[in-house]
């Protein structure tokens, strides 16, 4: 389901790709499940936001982040890339104001990529183009 709403043009694609990952993260916590996100489910949510062209879809990224670490997922490159590539697409889209906001967000982005790349020798992160 992740992967298709990476797929789909819509303006709301992102926020339900983020409402099905909210919901498979709930199921989980209440052990109503035993089916647990995995890096594939927020590399597909971090890829529909990165193809959104809504202007604050950008301030979720730090929220979907904490909750990969909080399962234990540490983010890779592509995660990285399309977290950027949200931040981006947010400057670009937005009001002069936000549009600083999520630029200077898109440089600690990167920031944060190099700092994970040092610090874990088990993730594979690697600079991209």
């Amino acid at each position: 389901v992740l992967e298709a709403w990476t797929r789909a043009i819509n303006k709301h694609t992102a926020r339900r790709a983020q409402t099905v990952l909210s919901t498979m993260e709930k199921l989980h916590a209440s052990k109503k499940t035993t089916v647990k996100p995995d890096l594939e489910c927020y590399r597909h949510v971090l890829l529909a936001m990165s193809r959104s062209r809504v202007p604050t879809v950008g301030h979720n990224i730090p929220r979907l982040l904490k909750s990969m670490e909080d399962n234990q997922l540490s983010p890779d490159t592509f995660c990285f890339d399309a977290a950027i590539e949200t931040l981006k697409n947010c400057a670009r889209h937005s009001k002069s104001d936000d549009a600083e906001k999520y630029a200077r967000a898109t440089e600690g982005m990167l920031l944060r990529m190099e700092l994970q790349r040092e610090r874990d020798s088990e993730s594979v992160i690697e600079p991209s183009a």
